[in-house]
């Protein structure tokens, strides 16, 4: 009989960064928002504003380990440019194990 147990993996993101940090979208400019992965999976990538409102969000399924790069053109979700403000990235991964028993 087969068990599955989700488990959140420590420490499995490093590098996270956002290049330019300062950009425009109504010129057409993105940022890149990249990390590695220490091992595969899968990733939910979250953009929020300062009121904790998510306004972006990604998905990466089954990535490799290494580095990878996703790019924002600061539209929400509806495909409407956000305003000028400050923007927290939240970058999730999620590990799960199944083991036979």
């Amino acid at each position: 009989m087969a068990n599955s147990t989700d488990e959140y993996a420590e420490n499995s993101i490093a590098g996270l960064n956002s290049q330019p940090r300062l950009f425009s979208p109504n010129r057409g400019e993105e940022t890149a928002i990249s990390f590695r992965l220490n091992e595969p999976g899968d990733v939910t990538i979250g953009i929020y504003n300062i009121a904790g409102r998510l306004r972006r969000s990604f998905e990466g399924k089954n990535l490799f380990s290494g580095n990878h790069v996703f790019w924002w053109d600061g539209r929400d979700n509806k495909g409407i440019l956000v305003v000028s403000n400050v923007y927290l990235i939240m970058v999730e991964t999620k590990t799960v194990i199944v083991r036979n028993d």
